[in-house]
């Protein structure tokens, strides 16, 4: 077994993840456990969500939410021709 972690950069947007699902098939010889972490820039975009609405900026955050929930989509629109 091979415990393999994937985060940030490598998981950023569909083509990274395209990627990493190569780098998995090549090793499932290994039988790999897969661990996925925050794609580049979610991290600090969710802290910047919770710090809008701790602050009562309440459309802000919501703003903030639906870009990020919209990256998210266009990853898994773009992952589901692979």
């Amino acid at each position: 077994m091979i415990v393999m972690k994937f985060g940030g950069t490598s998981v950023e947007d569909a083509i990274a993840l395209e990627n990493v699902c190569t780098i998995i098939s090549e090793r499932r010889d290994r039988n790999p456990l897969v661990v996925l972490s925050a794609c580049a820039g979610v991290t600090n975009a969710l802290l910047s969500i919770a710090r809008a609405a701790t602050e009562g900026s309440e459309e802000n955050a919501r703003a903030q939410l639906a870009l990020l929930r919209n990256r998210h989509i266009e990853i898994a629109k773009s992952l589901s021709s692979w």
